[in-house]
């Protein structure tokens, strides 16, 4: 069985990656855990013992962010467990590894993977089982895959929604739309009521991940790299055994798959066990 720990940056990030992309990376045989990176904690003292209350999303710092990552990674050590992130390259921390160079470099790409090599070579601890993604220039990109999706949140708004498909043919893709404009300032000057926390993750859901990896390279290629952690078929003898012992996490608010997936996948595994006749 492989687990995949999603860090990631806010709330937003957090919603996205329980309701689609976990689902998703379910059919691979690949179970996921997600939570938002630590930003601050504070200390309090309940029947005489001090314990700490943990703070998460919002603002990142790179430190912050680099040693939630080794904690949860010396808690959680075996070789089939896998870290990533989904971090916005928009306002990326100036403390983060190799910045000064990365800033530099024109191509986003390019650029992106520069902070992403950076980041994983600043990894000392399971650097083989961490996979960093940082996406360019922000989640909203993401969204400007498919903007009539904004009907969804939007009803009244198919003037507003044909301004946001015009932003789109301005760029080479939406991870284009870059940090002097970023995507969401642009949605939120068309959409004064857009809320990233509220509508962003309903509208993701709406447009589909075949949809954003279709016009978004880097995530897509994220997805793939996530899609090939598990070397086994889809459907192996082994499946009954992994879904059944999975069947537990569907219950964690982690995991937003419905608890009948499970058992939709266990009579699939025993249909294709028997030869017909």
């Amino acid at each position: 069985m492989i687990r995949i720990n999603f860090l990631v940056e806010g709330q937003t990030e957090e919603t996205f990656i329980r309701d689609v992309l976990i689902a998703h990376l379910a059919l691979f045989k690949i179970f996921g855990v997600v939570r938002c990176v630590e930003t601050s904690h504070k200390f309090r003292r309940v029947g005489g013992k001090e314990l700490r209350k943990f703070y998460r999303g919002g603002s990142i710092n790179y430190e912050k962010m680099k040693n939630d990552l080794i904690r949860w990674m010396k808690q959680e050590k075996g070789t089939n467990v896998f870290f990533t992130t989904m971090i916005d390259l928009y306002r990326i921390p100036n403390n983060f590894p190799n910045f000064e160079e990365a800033r530099k470099i024109n191509d986003v790409h390019i650029r992106v993977e520069k902070f992403e090599q950076a980041f994983k070579e600043d990894i000392a601890e399971s650097r083989e089982r961490f996979l960093p993604h940082i996406q360019p220039f922000e989640f909203e990109a993401l969204l400007f895959s498919n903007p009539s999706e904004f009907i969804h949140q939007f009803p009244d708004e198919k003037i507003r929604i044909d301004k946001l498909s015009k932003i789109n043919e301005k760029y080479q893709n939406p991870e284009f739309i870059n940090d002097n404009n970023p995507p969401s300032y642009q949605i939120k000057s068309i959409f004064v009521g857009y809320s990233k926390v509220s509508d962003g993750p309903i509208i993701a859901e709406a447009i589909g991940l075949d949809e954003m990896r279709k016009k978004c390279p880097h995530f897509n290629e994220w997805i793939k790299r996530l899609e090939t952690l598990n070397s086994k078929p889809a459907f192996s003898s082994g499946f009954f055994i992994d879904q059944y012992i999975c069947g537990a996490y569907f219950t964690n608010r982690s995991f937003r798959v419905p608890r009948c997936f499970v058992w939709v996948n266990i009579f699939i595994t025993v249909k294709l066990s028997f030869p017909r006749e």
